[in-house]
């Protein structure tokens, strides 16, 4: 039995692509320690984009289901009414998402 989609994304026909690198499999990856591996191939909904070593998940379809408003129905309510609505939070989340990437990648 498949499993049925909670968050539907439309397939892109002919295939899109969203990150050019060298080709490196899953395995690889996983024993580089690295996030994310690239393989070169679409996924099933036609995004040539890396993808997570811990779900072999595409990084384009996670992406894109985070901005369904299926998924953003799904949210703690208290926390989605203050993301969309409240500026000064908007601000801390995004001033914290900035120090956290830059201390990561220095």
């Amino acid at each position: 039995m498949a499993k049925e989609e909670k968050y539907i994304l439309p397939v892109l026909d002919p295939p899109e692509t969203f990150y050019w690198g060298e080709p490196i499999d899953r395995a690889t990856a996983r024993d580089m320690g690295l996030k994310r591996y690239f393989t070169g191939k679409p996924c099933k909904k036609g995004h040539v984009a890396e993808r997570h070593v811990s779900s072999a998940c595409c990084v384009e379809c996670t992406l894109r289901r985070h901005r369904t408003p299926e998924y953003r129905a799904d949210m703690r309510p208290i926390y989605r009414d203050r993301y969309e609505t409240d500026p000064e939070f908007q601000d801390r989340r995004r001033m914290h998402s900035r120090e956290y990437w830059r201390a990561k990648n220095q």
